[in-house]
């Protein structure tokens, strides 16, 4: 009798561990998306990459422009003007460089982003043809077109959009 008691719980132990790490693996949130993110890693990691150089080189045009103002206010009879003017052109150069790197950053994180939906959408289509027709027959279809469009592409406001600003942000106070 104690053995069955004990096969009892250990069954009943690994099907809760079971429960635990399904009920993981469908749990909404960041890490959930940040996990089917896992297909298009370098893409994320060279948009977070050059969002951050960017948010580098932000800076250096206001640390020029103070270099080109101290020289302006300099004690010298006449200001030199060819420095102030090569300094210029830094920032200008500088400006252009910034805004290409969030140009790609932007570019790279929307390729990753259109294919995880892509992909999302397939599995989901995949798993709504093995689904039986009661499902459907308890669901409008309103309810399921909402979550193979609207619900999928909200993910790409985070993964598009927010990842490259998350590295934007962490990086510009620490400069």
């Amino acid at each position: 009798m104690s053995e069955n008691v004990a096969a009892t719980s250990a069954a009943g132990a690994e099907s809760r561990g079971a429960e635990k790490t399904a009920d993981a693996s469908k749990r909404p949130g960041l890490m959930r998306m940040l996990r089917l993110s896992e297909t298009k890693k370098l893409h994320l990691i060279v948009s977070a990459s050059l969002s951050a150089i960017s948010s580098i080189l932000s800076l250096a045009p206001y640390i020029l422009a103070a270099r080109i103002l101290g020289l302006f206010l300099s004690d010298t009879s006449a200001p030199p003007y060819g420095e102030m003017l090569r300094l210029g052109i830094w920032v200008g150069a500088i400006a252009i460089v910034r805004y290409l790197l969030v140009f790609a950053s932007i570019i790279s994180s929307h390729l990753a982003a259109f294919e995880i939906l892509y992909r999302t959408r397939l599995r989901l289509c995949d798993h709504l043809g093995k689904l039986s027709m009661g499902w459907f027959g308890r669901r409008r279809s309103g309810e399921v077109k909402k979550i193979l469009s609207e619900d999928v592409e909200e993910m790409e406001i985070f993964i598009a959009h927010h990842i490259p600003d998350i590295f934007t942000g962490a990086v510009q106070p620490l400069v």
